[in-house]
Order: structure tokens, then sequence, then C-alpha cells
């Protein structure tokens, strides 16, 4: 796990006010903002699937950014897919093994 507000120094100019929006990529413009607006309320979790080249990353980025600049405080975690599984999976089982006491 990464601190966003160190790993991402150098993608400080992915934010939503320079993503090319087109045809392809403008309901994930439009969910990506949405989460920024209403964190944990829609699209949780946000799942964004496309092309290469089509702006998911920037997409991530410019949403770390302005829920960092909307909530000062609040820290932003980068998980890989991988690490995201093992602790969701761990999760899981801590919750079934107290549902089964």
């Amino acid at each position: 796990m990464e601190d966003f507000s160190e790993q991402a120094q150098s993608g400080s100019d992915l934010t939503f006010q320079n993503f090319v929006a087109g045809e392809c990529n403008s309901a994930a413009l439009t969910a990506t903002r949405e989460v920024s607006e209403s964190p944990g309320i829609k699209y949780n979790p946000l799942y964004i699937y496309c092309g290469v080249g089509q702006g998911k990353s920037h997409l991530l980025q410019a949403l770390g950014w302005d829920f960092k600049r909307r909530n000062p405080d609040r820290a932003i975690l980068l998980v890989n897919g991988e690490e995201f599984s093992e602790e969701f999976g761990q999760a899981v089982d801590k919750q079934a093994f107290r549902e089964s006491l």
C-alpha cells in the first residue's frame, strides 16, 4: 500500500480539468466525478473498464486529487489488485468467523 500524496506527485497534472472526454469515456468521467463528490455513496466500489489509452489512470489520479482538495485531512491509500483481493478475503473470513460465534 502506498499513500496517494507521496505516489501521485508525478501525476499532479492529471486532473478533471484537463481530462479529454469523449464518447468512449464520458460515463466513466461522470461516475468518477460523482464518487469524488459523494465518496462511499455512489458507485461503491467504482470499477472502470476500458481499452488502453482511454483515460483510466488519468481519471483515478483526478479522483485522488479532487478528493484530497475536498478532504485535506483524509488519507487515500493506493492498493493493487492482488493486495486488495487478499485483504478483502481476509476481512470476509474474519466476519464469517465472528458470525459463527
